[in-house]
């Protein structure tokens, strides 16, 4: 969740460390921040949200 999820935040170049979880599998929603805020948080579930009611996951 959050940026460091998509990137690796501040251990990316790290040994042990994956590329991006949106290169591993599918990503829905991408929730800014690292951690994210509140707010962001909440953004991201209401997207997903609206996501499901449409079906379109």
């Amino acid at each position: 969740m959050g940026n460091c999820a998509t990137s690796g935040g501040p251990f990316r170049d790290g040994y042990s460390i994956l590329p991006g979880a949106d290169t591993l599998f599918k990503v829905d929603i991408f929730v800014p921040g690292c951690p994210p805020r509140p707010e962001a948080l909440f953004h991201g579930l209401l997207e997903l949200k609206k996501k499901v009611e449409r079906g379109d996951y």
